[in-house]
């Protein structure tokens, strides 16, 4: 019973991740769209050899920045929606318990394919972000790698059936 409180409290620290970062970039709008504007325009990498590849429609700068903010939201949304699911089972069988935890892994999973695909895929080697480590690069993908690295183990750590095995 223990492992799956210990899963329903990192399915709420997914939760408020989700949520929180959904919140903050949408406060702070024009700081993230800031942001990919500059990875997308290849401002930081001015000697790069495919300055060719810059983007600078606001249009794609807005879809690229609401890429992220969704993925955050979504995950958000399904981590909160599958919390109350896991609470609500958590005496209840192990396949019932294991139904209730599906939705908050399907948005880790979303926002794991943002930050592989949005950072690493796009932001890192197409617009070649990797180049710019003094400014933006280097920390971006960190953080990204860090974020991803944390999502990963909590996914783990929620999906353990060890304890529905002995049930």
């Amino acid at each position: 019973m223990l492992l799956r409180y210990m899963q329903l409290a990192f399915m709420l620290a997914l939760a408020c991740w989700g949520l929180l970062g959904a919140a903050a970039n949408l406060l702070a709008y024009s700081d993230g769209y800031s942001s990919v504007l500059f990875a997308f325009s290849m401002q930081g990498v001015q000697s790069a050899p495919a300055l060719w590849r810059a983007v600078d429609n606001p249009l794609v700068i807005h879809l690229g920045f609401g890429f992220i903010w969704l993925s955050k939201l979504v995950m958000g949304v399904l981590c909160t929606v599958s919390a109350l699911q896991m609470l609500q089972s958590i005496g209840l069988a192990a396949h019932e318990y294991r139904a209730a935890k599906r939705l908050g892994l399907a948005g880790a999973y979303v926002c794991m394919f943002m930050l592989f695909f949005g950072f690493i895929v796009i932001s890192g080697t197409y617009f070649e972000l990797w180049r710019d480590i003094e400014v933006m690069g280097y920390e971006a993908s960190v953080y990204a790698f860090i974020y991803f690295g944390f999502l990963y183990g909590s996914v783990a750590v929620i999906s353990d059936e060890s304890q529905e095995r002995n049930q």
